[in-house]
């Protein structure tokens, strides 16, 4: 989010992640996700604040995300992808020009409807396109972590998966 001030502690990274982590790691959280073992410790506990260190983990990947996601899609599963309008990461630029070129019966479809306002409250919070299963939310005031700049404008586009089960 570049418009984050970049913060100086132990579990900060730009934004301080200390609270939510340390809860994901209490018993009855732990408990009632079915955790097991020592599974997010690497990830939660100390000073990892939520980010575990991969280097170049996709350095060589070959993976096809693009078809991997139109396989879903033709399948029947909802696919909504949704960006904070202010996240450098992860851009909602880039992320519509992918969610463009995604090879499905959908495409020309997709590429064909508008993107509509996203209105919560009667205040608009963002922009959605949907066609058929697919949807994308771009979040106004937002960076990478959704949740937490907009609560409401994440649970938006969770209701969009929601909404069609």
């Amino acid at each position: 989010d570049y418009r984050t001030e970049s913060i100086s502690c132990t579990a900060c990274y730009g934004y301080n992640y200390t609270a939510w982590a340390n809860w994901f790691l209490k018993d009855d959280v732990l408990k009632a996700l079915n955790v097991c073992g020592d599974a997010g410790q690497d990830a939660f506990a100390g000073a990892a604040g939520g980010c575990i260190s991969m280097g170049a983990f996709d350095a060589h990947d070959t993976f096809d995300y693009s078809g991997a996601i139109a396989r879903t899609l033709e399948a029947g599963v909802p696919v909504t992808f949704y960006y904070g309008k202010a996240d450098t990461a992860c851009n909602y630029v880039g992320g519509m020009a992918m969610a463009d070129t995604v090879e499905w019966s959908g495409r020309e479809g997709f590429n064909a409807a508008p993107l509509n306002p996203l209105t919560i409250s009667g205040v608009e919070a963002g922009q959605i396109k949907t066609y058929g299963k697919l949807t994308i939310v771009q979040v106004e005031s937002a960076g990478h972590m959704v949740p937490m700049d907009q609560p409401a404008g994440s649970a938006a586009a969770i209701q969009t998966i929601l909404a069609q089960q």
